[in-house]
């Protein structure tokens, strides 16, 4: 009975102590800075060319969606007709 009382304390505090890790790790994230525009536009480069993306940076649009109160930023890209379409929503699942 001891035996198994040990097993179920080791269990609860590796499960607390792995939610105080993720949680301290969460917090830590939210209080960085937002990158600023050359980041972002390297970053977006990066993914383009690892990703073997050839687009054309001219035919770009963007666009706001009102979507329950929270705006969404689109950025869409013409590839023409018939052209396969990815959507990407950052926060979704």
């Amino acid at each position: 009975m001891a035996m198994k009382k040990k097993i179920l304390l080791i269990a609860v505090l590796i499960v607390v102590a792995f939610h105080l890790s993720w949680y301290t790790i969460s917090r830590m994230q939210m209080n960085t800075k937002i990158p600023d525009k050359t980041a972002a536009e390297q970053s977006f480069n990066d993914f383009l060319r690892n990703e073997k993306i050839i687009i054309d940076r001219s035919a770009l649009t963007e666009t706001y969606l009102d979507a329950n109160g929270f705006k969404l930023h689109l950025d869409v890209f013409s590839a023409g007709k018939n052209a396969p379409t990815v959507v990407f929503i950052p926060g979704t699942s």
